[in-house]
C-alpha cells in the first residue's frame, strides 16, 4: 500500500507542476500578446505650431527627439499602454506623458516604445528650454538657442548637440549624458550619481560640482571657475582662465591644461589627501609675478591632478 500511495503523490506534484507550467505559458504568451497590440501605434501630428518661445519636453518611458524643421512641430505616436500629450499655451509647448500602468503589465520587453518627435527650426530663439529624462532615451539633433536653458536626467539616457544660453544648468542624477557643445554665460554642470560627458563648453563662469559619479569635459574654455567634489571623480581638459578654486573632499579632479604653469598663481591647503601636479607631488604655494590667472586648491581628502602645457 505504501508504494500506491507513494506513486500517487508523485502523479499529484506532477499533475500541479504540468499545470503551474501551463498557466505560466498562457500567461506569458497573454502578456506577449498584450504588449504586441502595441505595435499599432496612434499618431497625434502638428508640424505647424505658429510661434513658440519656450520648450518643456518631458521624456519619461518613451523615446523623445528633438529634430530640424521648417516650422515649430510635434508628432507623438502612443501605444495602448501609453498617453503621451502636449499643449501650447502662450507660446510654451510642453510634452508630458500619463502612461496606464498595472502591476503585471508595466513590462515593455515586447513593444517598441512610444516615440515624441519635435520639430524645431533653424535660427529659433527660445526663451526657456527645459528637458528631462526619468526614464527612456533623448536625443537632440539640431541645435538649440535659448535664454535660460535647464537640463535633467534622472535616469536612461540623453544625447545632446549644439546648445546656447545666458544660464545653462545640467544636472545628472543617474543615467548617462554625453556629446553636446555648449556655450553659456553662466554654466553650472553637477552630478550626483551616473555619468555626464559633455563634449565641450565654453562660458564666463563655470561651476563644476560632483557629489558621486564621473564628471567629464572634454574641451572646457572659461573665464572663471569652482570645481567641487564630494566624492567621484571630475575631469576637465583645455582653459581655465582668471580665477578658478579648486575644493576635494572626497574623490578625484584631474585638470588638464593647455596654459604652462608659470601662467597661474598656485594657492594649496592640503589636510590629507595629494596635490600632484604634474606627475609630482607637490603641495605648495606657487608665485608668479606675471600669471594670468589663479587657482585656490582647498584639499580635504582625496587627490587633485594639475598637468600643465609647455
Amino acid at each position: 500500500m505504501k508504494w500506491v500511495l507513494t506513486v500517487s503523490v508523485v502523479f499529484i506534484c506532477l499533475g500541479i507542476a504540468l499545470s503551474a507550467v501551463g498557466l505560466a505559458m498562457g500567461g506569458y504568451e497573454a502578456v506577449q500578446d498584450y504588449f504586441l497590440e502595441d505595435s499599432n501605434f496612434t499618431v497625434t501630428e502638428n508640424l505647424d505650431l505658429g510661434d513658440v518661445r519656450d520648450l518643456d519636453l518631458r521624456s519619461g518611458s518613451y523615446d523623445l527627439r528633438i529634430e530640424r524643421g521648417e516650422t515649430f512641430g510635434v508628432r507623438i505616436e502612443n501605444t495602448r499602454r501609453s498617453k503621451i500629450e502636449y499643449t501650447l499655451e502662450n507660446g510654451k509647448l510642453k510634452v508630458f506623458s500619463s502612461v496606464k500602468w498595472s502591476f503585471f503589465l508595466s513590462v515593455s520587453w515586447f513593444a517598441p516604445a512610444p516615440t515624441v518627435t519635435v520639430y524645431v527650426p533653424d535660427g529659433a530663439e527660445l526663451q526657456t528650454v527645459y528637458l528631462h529624462t526619468t526614464s527612456g532615451d533623448m536625443r537632440q539633433n539640431t541645435p538649440l538657442n535659448a535664454k535660460d536653458l535647464t537640463i535633467k536626467l534622472t535616469s536612461g539616457h540623453m544625447e545632446l548637440d549644439e546648445l546656447t544660453a545666458d544660464t545653462c544648468t545640467v544636472t545628472v542624477t543617474s543615467g548617462h549624458l554625453k556629446g553636446g557643445f555648449i556655450t553659456a554665460g553662466t554654466a553650472t554642470l553637477r552630478t550626483t550619481s551616473g555619468e555626464l560627458n559633455l563634449s565641450e563648453l565654453t562660458a564666463r563662469y563655470a561651476d563644476f560640482h560632483a557629489t558621486s559619479g564621473n564628471l567629464k569635459v572634454a574641451a572646457v574654455d572659461t573665464d572663471g571657475a569652482r570645481i567641487t567634489v564630494t566624492s567621484g571623480d571630475l575631469t576637465l581638459t583645455g582653459n581655465l582662465r582668471n580665477d578658478t578654486a579648486i575644493k576635494a573632499t572626497s574623490g578625484s579632479i584631474t585638470c588638464n591644461l593647455a596654459a604652462p604653469v608659470n601662467d597661474y598663481n598656485r594657492k594649496a591647503t592640503v589636510t590629507s589627501g595629494s596635490l600632484i601636479v604634474n606627475g609630482r607631488r607637490d603641495n605648495s604655494t606657487h608665485t608668479n609675478a606675471d600669471a594670468v590667472g589663479s587657482l585656490d586648491i582647498r584639499i580635504t581628502s582625496g587627490t587633485v591632478r594639475l598637468n600643465f602645457g609647455n
